[in-house]
């Protein structure tokens, strides 16, 4: 929201109301002012909480604009990428994320980011600093288990299989896209592929589903081009190799 734009809601909700009070309440003054000021707050006092009603409904209302509207940045997230400023680039996705139906690109980058960053901060001098908050990670997706679209509630299951896989707990993450059936979301199939590459018919068909499912397009067909070449499956090979798509992203 613009400077404008805040001053212009400021003056609705607060200047012009208790403008109008102040000067109903002058001329009210006026007529028991002999009476002392005690006295005008004692009979004036229903007045006073209106008043004291729109400062805090102007506030509350600023604190909750602030809070929710897209943070600004002054590079591009190509510059952020560029530069390896895991954190801000977090923030940027968080900020796709919230108060929208959110596209799973946006939650993948946005938990991909969070756990790019150390575990542990430190300054250039190696001053202890903090601990990455996985903790609040998480309790930003639990949100979603009371969403009530089915495919809301998918974002926290999404959530902890991409976790287990990024910090390699393949057992878990394996278990938790299992468990909850998350076969057609983008991104999940290459992850589990890869963790069940000694079983190669299996790894295939998690490969397979991630090129359906749009995700990790071109790592998909990479990896099915290096699955069938480390099992001499040279007749699959050729004829992904002919497959226009796949041209594209395998090198011959």
């Amino acid at each position: 929201m613009s400077d404008l734009a805040q001053f212009t809601l400021f003056f609705i909700l607060f200047l012009f109301p208790s403008l109008f009070v102040f000067l109903y309440k002058f001329n009210a003054w006026s007529k028991v002012r002999k009476k002392g000021f005690w006295y005008f707050l004692y009979s004036e006092y229903i007045s006073i909480l209106i008043i004291l009603g729109i400062i805090v409904t102007v506030v509350g209302t600023a604190i909750l604009i602030q809070r929710y509207q897209a943070p600004k940045y002054s590079h591009s997230i190509e510059y952020y990428k560029r530069h390896q400023d895991y954190h801000t680039l977090e923030k940027i996705y968080k900020s796709k994320v919230i108060g929208n139906t959110p596209d799973w690109a946006d939650v993948y980058n946005h938990i991909y980011y969070h756990f790019k960053q150390p575990y542990t901060f430190v300054d250039d001098e190696n001053n202890f600093l903090g601990v990455r908050s996985d903790s609040s990670l998480a309790r930003f997706y639990h949100r979603f288990l009371k969403a009530k679209l089915p495919e809301e509630k998918q974002i926290w299951y999404f959530y902890k299989t991409l976790q287990w896989s990024l910090v390699n707990r393949p057992e878990l993450a394996i278990s938790e896209f299992i468990t909850h059936d998350l076969y057609d979301l983008p991104y999940l199939n290459y992850f589990i592929g890869t963790f069940e590459w000694e079983r190669p018919l299996i790894a295939e068909d998690h490969f397979k589903k991630e090129i359906d499912n749009k995700g990790f397009v071109e790592e998909a067909y990479i990896a099915l081009s290096k699955l069938y070449i480390e099992n001499q499956r040279f007749d699959d090979l050729e004829r992904l190799l002919n497959t226009p798509e796949a041209s594209r992203y395998i090198p011959l």
